[in-house]
């Protein structure tokens, strides 16, 4: 770093021509006018320092830029509060930790799957199990409206599906009527979601498997099997 002088700090002069030996020697060049000299000494760590502040400032502002692919939306925030939606293309915000964004696809059709043990009309336990398809229609109620979309979409299916097994029997469940269940169940849960403002749109609800307890199920199945030895029986006797 050079020689202190025996009444005061080293001479900053000095010292940046110390510096500009070292790094001139470790490139294999010379550095001889590189960094101009400043009377007073103090120049030339201001204007190190101011560079060094711009190219942070540069490097923190291309952070930034953020690319939303097609079928996707860009949902950004200030300081955690909502801001705008982004559609697809190239876009900018403020860096962090002003502004951030989230993406968010709205395209791509999701899956869930719903199992559950419920009631119909006659009190009969029924086990269910229902497939449901859904995308996103709002990007920014999907981000901010509930806590947790997929939970609430869950929740929502288990209300649904209830209220439509609970007003029906068990034969058309399992039976005919599995169609009806299915489309009577989407309409109930597309309005609860709608209430909440989950941004959720519920493309199809298809079950996939209604039948009883296998604790009963032998018992079930004998049953069914006798109705159809009785429709037998009746039409041979017509005939």
């Amino acid at each position: 770093w050079g020689q202190r002088n025996n009444d005061g700090p080293p001479d900053l002069d000095e010292l940046f021509k110390n510096l500009r030996d070292k790094f001139g020697g470790m490139f294999g060049g010379s550095s001889k006018g590189r960094i101009p000299k400043v009377p007073g000494g103090g120049g030339n760590l201001g204007g190190v320092i101011g560079f060094f502040a711009v190219a942070l400032l540069i490097v923190w502002s291309l952070t930034g830029i953020y690319i939303v692919d097609e079928g996707w939306r860009g949902v950004e925030t200030r300081f955690g509060e909502r801001s705008a939606v982004t559609q697809a293309g190239p876009h900018w915000h403020i860096p962090w930790p002003v502004e951030d964004v989230e993406l968010i696809n709205v395209a791509d059709i999701r899956t869930a799957r719903h199992n559950s043990k419920m009631l119909t009309s006659a009190e009969n336990i029924v086990v269910m199990s229902i497939e449901i398809q859904y995308n996103v229609k709002d990007a920014q109620s999907f981000a901010f409206e509930v806590r947790d979309p997929d939970l609430t979409l869950q929740q929502t299916a288990e209300t649904a599906i209830r209220e439509v097994v609970g007003n029906n029997d068990m034969d058309l469940i399992i039976t005919e009527g599995r169609a009806v269940v299915g489309s009577a169940t989407k309409e109930i849960m597309q309005e609860i979601l709608d209430n909440y403002r989950t941004g959720i749109n519920v493309v199809t609800v298809n079950m996939d498997e209604a039948q009883p307890p296998e604790e009963v199920l032998d018992a079930f199945e004998d049953a069914i099997r006798a109705r159809e030895d009785e429709q037998r029986i009746i039409n041979e006797a017509n005939a």
